[in-house]
């Protein structure tokens, strides 16, 4: 049986067994009232803060996304108009485009060796 509904029930019997006064005597009824009360108020409370973490997870998300491509954007605006070789790139913390070199290819022998072969 889950706790609360437990509780509820422990309440419920309290009052209605509430002329029983050997059971009023062991067990305080505005104690259990208020253990009932206090679950229900920290089990309402995790639904709003796990719905709020819901909607706050969206939210950076968005806004994550949102930067990225404002970012994209400077870092583009930046290289055309600095050059994308640039050293003055490291200033905004971005690294110059290497020039690409061409690797030498290997040159294939043009009378191959009959015995190899």
């Amino acid at each position: 049986m889950k706790t609360s509904a437990f509780l509820k029930n422990i309440e419920e019997g309290m009052i209605k067994h509430s002329s029983n006064s050997n059971l009023g005597a062991s067990i305080d009824l505005a104690g259990v009232t208020e253990k009932l009360n206090s679950l229900i108020l920290k089990r309402q409370q995790f639904k709003d803060s796990r719905n709020n973490t819901k909607i706050l997870a969206v939210e950076y998300k968005n806004e994550f996304d949102s930067v990225t491509k404002f970012l994209a954007g400077v870092e583009r605006i930046l290289r055309a108009k600095l050059g994308i070789n640039d050293p003055r790139l490291v200033d905004f913390g971005m690294e110059p485009y290497k020039k690409r070199t061409a690797t030498p290819r290997k040159k294939k022998p043009t009378n191959p060796d009959p015995v190899n072969s």
